[in-house]
């Protein structure tokens, strides 16, 4: 997907590829991208952005017969507790986790803000999952599998002003440390610009210390932002 400011950097970035590959197919209205559906509004002004498929093939490969029950949220209150021993605790195969976690990941990442926090957080269980932490990640499956018809809406209205929602949790994880969680939008209509969600890196000594962690996280990525859009005029 290209975004350009004149016709000659569009004609630029097609006569480089055309030249590095030979031939290209051109689509000026794409309805599909690494993985995502895009639908569009006949204005071109509301982009609704799902990825069915993809939570599909998740479902059918790691949801049995037996997984009916239905969930309302992605996680619930006890996400970050894990058994007193857990050294001892029975765990799953790896490889089965890491392939269900990498799949939510990119869900997650893409479409569906969502699911990002359980999703992360399992992240830092990988190298030893047990199965409880497994059966949290099918909880995530078996709630896209409720909501998969749910779409990411994109419709700016108003100035092409950021917006930022900052939050963070303290020493919530096993080692001590926080989580970040922040999302940005854009415009009078708050449309969806970026989520982030993650163990924060340092060991912060209050609530008020990862509060900050956080904000300070997000005032980097939203500086980021704001220069692609300067850049964008």
């Amino acid at each position: 997907l290209q975004v350009a400011t004149t016709q000659q950097l569009v004609d630029e970035l097609h006569n480089h590829l055309k030249a590095q590959y030979e031939d290209i197919t051109y689509h000026p209205n794409a309805d599909s991208y690494v993985g995502m559906t895009l639908t569009r509004s006949h204005d071109g002004s509301v982009f609704d952005i799902s990825q069915t498929g993809l939570i599909d093939k998740v479902i059918d490969k790691f949801l049995t017969s037996e997984d009916r029950r239905q969930y309302k949220t992605p996680a619930n209150d006890d996400i970050f507790e894990v058994d007193a021993d857990d050294t001892t605790a029975p765990t799953v195969d790896r490889t089965e986790y890491l392939s269900l976690l990498m799949s939510l990941m990119y869900i997650g990442r893409l479409t569906r803000p969502d699911i990002l926090l359980p999703v992360t957080y399992l992240a830092t269980r990988s190298v030893r999952p047990t199965v409880d932490d497994m059966a949290k990640g099918k909880r995530i499956v078996s709630y896209l599998r409720r909501t998969r018809e749910l779409t990411l809406r994109l419709h700016c209205e108003g100035p092409l002003q950021l917006h930022i929602s900052c939050d963070a949790s303290y020493a919530v994880h096993a080692d001590g440390k926080g989580h970040t969680g922040y999302t940005i939008h854009i415009g009078d209509t708050q449309s969806f610009v970026h989520a982030r969600s993650g163990k924060q890196k340092l060991n912060s000594t209050s609530s008020t210390d990862a509060e900050i962690l956080a904000l300070c996280e997000a005032t980097k990525t939203t500086l980021h932002l704001r220069n692609i859009l300067e850049e964008l005029s």
